[in-house]
């Protein structure tokens, strides 16, 4: 397991160009990627709650695909004292449909059922060591349901190993911003 640091901020459309326009030696390290997510959440949203609130420890539970093909990856994301990391597990498309359809049990939260969908593009990038997303056409949707909402901002991410925080404010002097798709998701979709 390998802690990382995560900051995030928000970049809106036309402020994309003057990113490139700054840091002009970024290069393109991989296709871009249409990811699929799908959070599940107890009954009180403790998972949703903890993030709001900035609690430590909290996790998010999702299964995530990628392109549109038919490989699940559960995924939990754990925010501890020690840092971020994130938890990956293949799992067949029978288990899909049964976490999808009874929920998944976690020893913390009890069982957790599916709550909203989260799609968007992925678009990676590297800047000297830094890892580089940025997330466009994002859209929530709520499970089992035709309600979406979709945002009209980017999300750029950098990514980087625990012990460079100091740096990152150096190359990227910007406020970054907590931000959560998950949470995000469900108040644009006032579910509660």
């Amino acid at each position: 397991m390998s802690f990382r640091l995560e900051y995030k901020y928000i970049l809106y459309p036309n402020y994309i160009f003057e990113f490139f326009k700054k840091y002009k030696q970024i290069k393109k390290i991989f296709p871009d990627r249409y990811i699929s997510s799908i959070y599940f959440d107890n009954k009180n949203l403790d998972c949703h709650n903890s993030s709001i609130e900035g609690l430590v420890p909290r996790k998010k539970i999702r299964i995530r695909t990628y392109n549109n093909i038919n490989k699940y990856y559960f995924e939990k994301k754990i925010n501890s004292e020690e840092g971020k990391f994130k938890t990956t597990k293949i799992i067949t498309t029978n288990e899909n449909k049964e976490f999808l359809n009874i929920g998944i049990f976690d020893s913390k939260l009890g069982i957790c059922y599916p709550k909203i969908s989260v799609s968007y593009n992925r678009s990676y990038y590297l800047y000297k060591k830094y890892r580089i997303t940025i997330d466009k056409e994002i859209t929530f949707k709520k499970y089992n349901s035709t309600k979406e909402v979709k945002l009209t901002k980017n999300i750029l991410e950098i990514k980087n190993n625990l012990y460079s925080s100091e740096d990152v404010k150096k190359i990227f002097p910007w406020r970054h911003s907590r931000f959560s798709k998950y949470c995000e998701g469900i108040i644009d979709l006032n579910i509660k």
